[in-house]
């Protein structure tokens, strides 16, 4: 949910944004290019491979402005869990790409073939404190689009490909947070026919909470078109679509109420009457929302013969205007928690949606690598990608920012064997917020969508990416 592993290739929101490296371009005819563009598979012929591991350290920082200020830090939740492989992958501490493709002369005609495990979006984070000023919107959260790919590429005619992609996505929703249930107790003792003097002021307090925790996955679809030209003998074009698509998360939930102290005669009545004091309730969740389309291409211009130095104009548009909500449902209650009243399921069960109200985002970049000797590539990037989350929907949860990425490889080949490293440096502006739409009170007279208290304040990250890449050709 937070962004702590991104750079800036992508543009916003969700996306871990190096998709293969620095290596990745929308004109490298690589395996990174089942990704970026399918239609360059045909470019080139042979056989070729790019396995890329990544340790990214990442944090982001929010102050919050008063009332019930405070700082909260957040680091990148680097460590799969037990049980979760593609959480590992995901997190970028393991294998953020791995890809192969081969093309070659079929019956008179050059056609392409290729597949890739790419992690084109992920987030997740951790607060340094569980009761620090962000939990409203997350305490712990990590959101991952995993894709396997297969493309195809085929050259109808001599400098130009076509190709088309599609894609398995694997999609993981994991969260904590908390949960202000005074609202809630305010209208219990209501309906009870008593009174309370609950304020405002006292929204936040520890002993009016429920911390909310999702364990969730579902399987989706995408895929692509792509086209690839070659106009002049060093000039290079591309262009790439990638369709967007629905994922519905389905899993456990635990919700684990705190209990109203004893001086709260009326709220206490109603939490111990409907069974949720000091106790966990299971239940069944689904968060659904959409993933975005893009668009992206480039052009590639051979400066010094031979590849000694190539430059690539790069950029790209996403469509995360269709990131709109998260639509969260809760169910299964009754049957995971015997003895809990009608009345108290039909409490807990619900459906609630989350605004996210992103906005359609663009990128662009300069691409340069160079080859001073055979068996040196070197190269440098500089990338400047366009946040997707406006001011008022911004949160711990839903944090962007606008972002320069600079980036710096040296591989080196060694026969048919390349094997390389590089490094990644994203510079996100500060962003400082005092127009958000987030907040709660008893009244509830704020907007469904923006359920919980307010999201003002300061928002800075720090994202560094270091990597090593290994691949063939023959």
């Amino acid at each position: 949910m937070l962004l702590l592993l991104t750079a800036a290739t992508n543009a916003a929101s969700l996306d871990q944004l190096e998709v293969g490296g620095p290596w990745g371009t929308p004109n490298h005819a690589g395996a990174t290019a089942v990704w970026w563009n399918p239609a360059g598979i045909a470019s080139e012929t042979g056989f070729r491979s790019h396995v890329e591991l990544a340790v990214p350290t990442a944090r982001m920082t929010f102050d919050r402005a008063d009332p019930n200020g405070g700082s909260t830090e957040y680091t990148l939740t680097g460590q799969p869990d037990a049980n979760q492989l593609t959480a590992g992958i995901a997190a970028g501490s393991m294998l953020p790409y791995a890809g192969l493709v081969w093309a070659g002369d079929v019956k008179g005609h050059k056609v392409g073939i290729g597949a890739a495990l790419a992690v084109p979006q992920v987030r997740g984070g951790i607060a340094s404190e569980p009761d620090a000023a962000g939990r409203w919107a997350m305490e712990e959260g990590r959101i991952t689009g995993i894709y396997g790919m297969g493309a195809l590429a085929w050259s109808p005619m001599e400098k130009i490909s076509v190709g088309a992609v599609g894609g398995i996505v694997r999609s993981t929703w994991v969260a904590s947070s908390d949960k202000d249930t005074l609202p809630d107790l305010a209208d219990g003792i209501a309906a009870a026919s008593g009174s309370h003097s609950y304020t405002d002021d006292m929204l936040e307090d520890d002993d009016y909470v429920v911390q909310t925790n999702f364990d969730l996955a579902d399987t989706a679809f995408t895929g692509g078109l792509s086209i690839w030209g070659q106009p002049h003998d060093r000039v290079q074009v591309s262009a790439a679509y990638l369709a967007g698509t629905e994922v519905h998360n389905r899993g456990d939930v635990a919700l684990d109420f705190e209990c109203p102290p004893q001086s709260d005669t009326g709220g206490r009545f109603v939490a111990e009457s409907k069974g949720i004091c000091d106790t966990s309730i299971q239940g069944d969740a689904t968060v659904s929302y959409q993933l975005p389309p893009r668009i992206h291409g480039g052009v590639a211009v051979e400066i010094l013969p031979e590849e000694r130095l190539v430059a690539e104009v790069m950029g790209g548009w996403v469509g995360w205007s269709v990131y709109e909500d998260f639509t969260i449902d809760i169910d299964g209650v009754a049957e995971k928690n015997a003895g809990l009243s009608d009345e108290s399921v039909d409490s807990i069960e619900s459906t609630k949606v989350q605004a996210r109200d992103a906005e359609n985002a663009v990128w662009g970049g300069l691409d340069l690598k160079g080859r001073p000797t055979d068996w040196l590539t070197l190269g440098a990037r500089a990338l400047y990608d366009t946040s997707a989350v406006p001011d008022h929907a911004l949160a711990t949860n839903n944090y962007d920012a606008n972002t320069l990425q600079l980036a710096g490889l040296a591989s080196f080949h060694v026969g048919k064997m390349t094997l390389g490293g590089s490094y990644t440096h994203s510079l996100a502006q500060e962003r400082l917020n005092t127009t958000s739409a987030f907040g709660a009170d008893l009244a509830r007279t704020n907007e469904e969508r923006f359920f919980y208290p307010h999201a003002n304040g300061t928002f800075n990250s720090d994202i560094k990416r270091f990597a090593v890449h290994a691949g063939v050709e023959f």
